[in-house]
Formats: C-alpha cells, sequence, structure tokens
C-alpha cells in the first residue's frame, strides 16, 4: 500500500516557488520572508498574500464620519493551490489596552467566513478609547 500525505502549506510552496527556491527552507521554509516585507511565509500563507512580492499585511479600513467609526476589509476566500478543503475566518477584536489586552471579539464579527465579500462593522462608542485588530485564520 501508498500513502500519500498531503501537505497544505507544501502544496501551497510548489505552486509560489522554484524547485530550487522550494528545496531551501531560507526561502520557502515557514519561518522564511523571501520579500522583505516582514510577514513570514506561513503568514503569507494563512493571510492569502504573495510570499515573493511584498504586500501590506491585510489590515482593516478605518474611517470616522462625523461621530462614528468604521472599519472594513474584504475577506479573502481561501482558494487556489495548497487551499483544498481550506476555510479562511476573520474577526475583529478590540481592547482598552493594547499592551494586555484582553482581546475581545466583536458581537457578529467572531467568526467571518471568508467568500471575498466586503465586511464593515460599526467600532463601539465606548469606552472612547479602544482598539482594534483583525484576526485571520484557516481552518481545518
Amino acid at each position: 500500500a501508498t500513502v500519500t500525505v498531503h501537505d497544505p502549506f507544501t502544496t501551497w510552496k510548489t505552486a509560489r516557488f522554484t524547485l530550487t527556491e522550494a528545496a531551501n527552507p531560507a526561502i520557502s521554509g515557514p519561518a522564511a520572508d523571501p520579500d522583505a516585507d516582514g510577514i513570514t511565509n506561513e503568514r503569507e500563507y494563512v493571510f492569502g498574500t504573495q510570499p515573493k512580492s511584498s504586500q501590506p499585511v491585510p489590515a482593516p479600513v478605518i474611517t470616522l464620519t462625523g461621530s462614528t467609526v468604521t472599519t472594513s476589509f474584504t475577506a479573502l476566500k481561501a482558494a487556489g493551490d495548497g487551499y483544498a478543503g481550506r476555510v479562511r475566518h476573520y474577526a475583529v477584536e478590540t481592547t482598552t489596552n493594547m499592551a494586555t489586552g484582553p482581546w475581545t471579539p466583536m458581537e457578529q464579527f467572531t467568526d467571518v467566513i471568508a467568500n471575498d465579500q466586503t465586511v464593515t462593522c460599526v467600532m463601539p462608542t465606548t469606552p472612547v478609547r479602544t482598539f482594534c485588530r483583525l484576526r485571520i485564520w484557516l481552518t481545518p
């Protein structure tokens, strides 16, 4: 019997790096950052960004209209090589203290399943000083 193990990260890596690059963990390993954009290959895989093309970290766009603060982002579906059977999830989390947290998911934005849609949420008005972050993960 032949047993074949399909590692989604390896499938993703193979599609994005040459054979020589894929054989070199300093270039294509999970902790490598070949485009020097500060995002490891493992995070590029989770975020859905390109490992050899410097791109900013996926971040929400924050706007102020009057006294209303909104946060919006595009929830990119996990698609292509290395994402078979995978789902990308997003959560908007808030805290009043960036150093110590705790980070709490906003109601209705605790687990946004990505389908290439734009997601917009209104930030809480109290307490006055609130920080937010966008958390992204893949399942299974």
